[in-house]
């Protein structure tokens, strides 16, 4: 046990040395905790956050019932949003370049915000037509190509699993060229890939990405089924599972560069 305790401290002594000699500075326990910012008023369960990438103060926080809360002071005090006539709120994607424009996807389709976050519009021309007794078309997210604003893909499903009655459109891939006036279908995200069809059967697709600024790949997550990767700006998926231990995958991220480096 000498013995043991001996090498654990010259071990500690080596890691303490390495980390001074590369500069590193650990953060003490006292200097860093969490600070409560109150009830946002978007109902229920928070579903998903954002920062705007061009005013780190204003914050938009989603619900499960109410819809959209906005903060233009760091999350200090919060505001309503309006328009929605339906408040299951998914990811939110702001505009790379206009610091006004901000999509989100909502279990009845995706809605714009040109003010920020404040005020919202359904845009769900060409998409299943709505119903009153069911959802028809649940989108999760929006995705700007990298190198085109006015295309945009939106990707059918919801993170949050949702069990949503009737046969909502999971799987379905999206595609505008016109900034998100009118949509058309892309493909659709199946147990095996991906087909062209509009009458076959899609899987939830929990989260997108563009990969690295490149406008042809892409990769999602799809429910138990893991990674799938596009190569033709999402025309075309196929499985992309090779060395995970198992395919319960929930989120990717795409490093901003690098289009062959992306984290599940």
């Amino acid at each position: 046990m000498a013995g043991l305790d001996s090498r654990r401290k010259m071990s500690e002594r080596l890691a303490a040395g390495l980390m001074v000699g590369l500069g590193v500075v650990w953060p003490t326990m006292a200097s860093s905790e969490w600070v409560p910012l109150g009830e946002p008023g978007q109902g229920g369960r928070l579903t998903s956050i954002a920062v705007s990438p061009h005013d780190s103060s204003r914050v938009l926080v989603g619900g499960d019932m109410l819809g959209v809360a906005v903060s233009t002071d760091g999350g200090s005090s919060w505001g309503p949003s309006f328009g929605f006539s339906a408040w299951e709120i998914t990811s939110f994607s702001w505009h790379p370049v206009d610091p006004d424009v901000v999509w989100v996807g909502t279990m009845s389709g995706p809605y714009l915000s040109t003010d920020g976050g404040v005020n919202w519009t359904s845009q769900r021309s060409g998409l299943p037509n709505p119903s009153s007794s069911r959802y028809t078309s649940p989108i999760e997210q929006v995705l700007f190509d990298p190198q085109d604003m006015d295309r945009l893909l939106a990707v059918g499903g919801s993170k949050r699993q949702w069990n949503a009655k009737g046969d909502p459109d999971f799987g379905g891939v999206w595609q505008s060229s016109d900034g998100g006036d009118s949509w058309s279908r892309l493909s659709t995200l199946t147990a095996t890939g991906s087909s062209s069809s509009a009458s076959v059967s899609g899987i939830n697709i929990l989260s997108a990405t563009y990969a690295g600024g490149d406008s042809d790949r892409l990769y999602a997550t799809v429910l138990n089924q893991g990674v799938y990767r596009s190569d033709n700006g999402g025309a075309d998926w196929f499985k992309f599972n090779a060395g995970l231990p198992h395919t319960d995958v929930e989120k990717v991220v795409a490093h901003p560069t690098d289009p062959d480096i992306a984290y599940v």
